[in-house]
């Protein structure tokens, strides 16, 4: 069955993709995690787990200097 999935990026490619959000969006904490979901989601469909991509802008957000 997984040969029909998309091919999913690794960890470090979410990482990447979600810092730019972050950028992007001006995302200082984790409250700015609706803003950079929005951002980073549309490139990552299909690519990337949802939760993954949570988690990853809440740990990056959660150690932004406030």
């Amino acid at each position: 069955m997984r040969e029909y999935l998309p091919k999913q990026l690794s960890e470090d490619d979410v990482r990447r993709i979600v810092s730019e959000a972050i950028s992007a969006a001006g995302a200082t904490s984790p409250k700015d995690l609706g803003a950079v979901m929005k951002l980073a989601m549309p490139r990552l469909k299909g690519a990337a787990d949802g939760k993954l991509v949570s988690r990853i802008a809440g740990e990056i957000l959660g150690a932004a200097p406030h």
